[in-house]
């Protein structure tokens, strides 16, 4: 989700079980996953996406695995609770160093235990737009900085061409940097929507012009476009 930064895991990543039982025989708390490839494919998901946000990621590790012998109290008393935290800490360690080594840098990596999951793991990007807002229910993208772009007029004592060209390129760049990194975690088209009112920005009337202002709404489209397509889209 590109505006919340939750990455759902829709494949499991298990880990080998482990127990602690009443007669005090205790497994080693060293994390080893179940299948290796399929965790690794999940890493690899999850290094992309971190490749098109540059958010940092919260590993988000339930307090009680699932997998393991799990109850409401701990009947071997504090024994059993220090092992099963040592468990949870090491197997969210164990994410960490594995993000790490396929290149996500180790200070974007965070490690949080936490009572609020119904699976054992979860993964929360924090993704911070300074230029837009996005909203998952519409898939639409409001720009909050707004995209200048030079005046052009049309009168009768001057007539310029209706070219486009921003005021401001460099703070334009963040905006559409903003912009492709939304567009390109969904991986799916996108529609361009300049709004314009007449008699808004440009200082020209509108009436008797009309092919010369659609010229313009082009030519800003088309700008458009391309810097999103410079950025990867």
């Amino acid at each position: 989700d590109a505006e919340t930064g939750k990455a759902a895991l829709l494949t499991a990543l298990a880990f080998d079980r482990r127990a602690y039982s009443a007669d005090r025989r205790r497994d080693d708390a060293a994390p080893e996953f179940v299948k290796p490839l399929v965790a690794a494919e999940i890493f690899g998901e999850l290094a992309d996406i971190y490749k098109l946000l540059k958010a940092p990621l919260t590993i988000l590790c339930s307090r009680l695995p699932s997998g393991d012998r799990r109850a409401v109290a701990f009947a071997c008393g504090k024994g059993e609770e220090n092992w099963v935290q040592s468990l949870v800490a090491a197997r969210g360690a164990r994410i960490k160093a594995e993000l790490s080594k396929i290149g996500i840098p180790s200070d974007h990596l965070n490690v949080e235990v936490t009572d609020d999951l119904q699976d054992d793991h979860a993964f929360q990007f924090h993704p911070s737009y300074r230029h837009v807002s996005f909203a998952t229910s519409t898939g639409e993208i409001a720009v909050r900085t707004a995209l200048r772009f030079k005046k052009r007029n049309f009168m009768a004592s001057r007539k310029d061409a209706p070219t486009a060209e921003l005021e401001r390129p460099e703070a334009a760049a963040e905006v559409f940097a903003e912009i492709a990194g939304i567009i390109r975690v969904y991986s799916r088209p996108a529609t361009v929507v300049l709004r314009w009112k007449s008699g808004q920005d440009d200082g020209f009337a509108i009436k008797g012009q009309g092919v010369w202002v659609q010229r313009l709404l082009n030519h800003r489209l088309e700008l458009v476009q391309r810097e999103l397509t410079r950025q990867g889209v």
